[in-house]
């Protein structure tokens, strides 16, 4: 497991849906997918830079509506609960009563409301998403 303050200071910090990436001054670049921070391999010929410049490049084409379901799932479930949510909301969908309860089970506290809210946002990521190809 790789510690933060022994790579160096943070250029850049990227907190997406499943992962939170830290670009660091000395040339490395951490994954923390829930289970502490790690050292991500690079492709071959990638460096830092490459890798923030295409996660800038990513970050620009998401969608508002995207960006809003990741923001308020973000602020419900920190980082190390998260994938427990993403994985029942993909394996039970629409079933908001499972997903509350499991989560419960886990203790993973929320509400019916707030998982309702969650699902209407993430259709409308994805309906938007559906336009934009479309």
């Amino acid at each position: 497991m790789a510690t933060l303050s022994k790579n160096g200071s943070e250029i850049a910090r990227f907190n997406q849906l499943k992962a939170s990436y830290s670009i660091r001054s000395n040339g490395k670049v951490l994954r923390n997918d829930g289970f502490g921070w790690k050292v991500c391999h690079l492709k071959d010929g990638w460096t830092a830079e490459t890798f923030r410049a295409r996660l800038e490049e990513t970050e620009a084409k998401l969608s508002t509506p995207y960006r809003v379901y990741r923001a308020a799932v973000q602020s419900e479930f920190p980082l190390p609960v998260r994938w427990q949510y993403l994985t029942l909301r993909d394996l039970l969908g629409d079933d908001l009563d499972g997903i509350y309860s499991d989560l419960q089970d886990r203790h993973i506290y929320t509400d019916l409301d707030t998982l309702r809210e969650l699902r209407e946002l993430q259709l409308a990521a994805v309906e938007s998403k559906r336009k934009v190809a479309a």
